[in-house]
């Protein structure tokens, strides 16, 4: 039977997902909160139960809406990879949605659907790093002169990391992120976004922020979040003035080593871009494993060129050349196409 319940007040669904191993954070309400919280996204979760009543397969939605104010559900916004969760019900599940959803809806699941009624595009690349050995173990695992050297010098420097919890290392962390994503000329998420996901996740043990500090200024961040066996590297930024430092790798070492502490099993780097090569060279330098990263659409690929040129070519060039606010307001206007 195919059921479609709100997977953040059904306590079915969490249930549901704490029981299998390859659930990640953007499968947890918790996520799916921030979304709907901050983007007032609907949200909802496609499942298949058994004749007893027991969960055994599932994909959550938001319903997006595109400025030309054309419908999408996708599987997740804003999130590197969300797929359907214990697939054997998964050709059920797809009927349900194909045959209730597509007159109204284009879908898009971020993740690779076997379905043959799907358009598969590859996107990019994943990257795990195994934290079953010990961290001396791990860290041998690293390219030595990209990653062991950089980290040793990093301490030799004088830098420091630090694990937090706490709503200040958000507000520290969103001063450096301002930086770097107006470097990059890219809206930076509201600061709202950033209340939300401490209040949901950091607040409430399913993440930690790390910083690297440089005297007492904060240099470097990184925001990590996990459930079950996995634990997921989510935002980083820095000073742009103290790379020569390398505090990114110092800080990335931080919260793999939390990450261990916590008992995670798997360190998910995140999803890396097919145009970002010099990102995919760098994760690949911390031992790390690497698959394709495909997104499946219903019934096509949407057609992006003119959403990437106006992004390239006209936003991007104005938030660099722009003083900081230029970057907040681009974020509280448009991140929400963003993702």
């Amino acid at each position: 039977m195919i059921v479609i319940i709100d997977p953040i007040k059904d306590d079915a669904w969490l249930n549901f997902i704490e029981n299998q191993g390859k659930a990640t954070i953007f499968h947890h309400p918790s996520w799916l909160s921030v979304l709907k919280k901050q983007y007032h996204f609907p949200v909802f979760a496609v499942c298949s139960q058994d004749k007893t009543g027991n969960m055994t397969a599932g994909i959550p939605f938001c319903e997006v809406k595109t400025p030309s104010r054309k419908k999408n559900l996708i599987s997740l916004p804003f999130s590197d990879y969300c797929g359907f969760i214990n697939g054997d019900s998964s050709d059920e599940l797809f009927k349900e949605l194909l045959n209730k959803l597509h007159e109204n809806f284009e879908i898009q699941i971020r993740d690779k659907v076997l379905s043959e009624k799907y358009e598969k595009v590859l996107v990019g690349y994943k990257h795990s790093l195994s934290l079953f050995p010990s961290d001396e173990e791990i860290f041998k695992s690293f390219k030595k002169t990209q990653v062991q050297q950089t980290i040793q010098k990093s301490l030799k420097e004088g830098l420091v990391s630090q694990i937090r919890n706490d709503y200040n290392a958000i507000n520290e962390f969103y001063n450096l992120h301002l930086l770097t994503r107006k470097k990059l000329g890219v809206p930076i998420q509201p600061n709202k976004f950033f209340y939300y996901f401490y209040k949901e996740i950091i607040e409430k043990g399913f993440g930690f922020i790390v910083l690297v500090y440089f005297g007492k200024k904060a240099i470097s961040g990184g925001i990590f979040a996990g459930v079950n066996k996995i634990a997921t590297y989510k935002f980083s930024a820095s000073h742009p003035n103290y790379l020569n430092y390398r505090p990114n790798n110092l800080m990335l070492w931080a919260g793999i080593q939390e990450a261990k502490k916590r008992g995670f099993s798997i360190f998910d780097f995140g999803r890396t871009d097919l145009d970002t090569e010099g990102l995919r060279k760098f994760k690949l330098g911390w031992g790390t494993t690497e698959e394709p990263l495909y997104y499946s659409y219903y019934p096509k690929a949407p057609e992006d060129s003119k959403f990437k040129f106006l992004k390239d070519k006209i936003v991007s060039p104005i938030i660099r050349h722009s003083p900081k606010y230029v970057c907040r307001l681009s974020g509280e206007l448009l991140y929400k196409y963003f993702g």
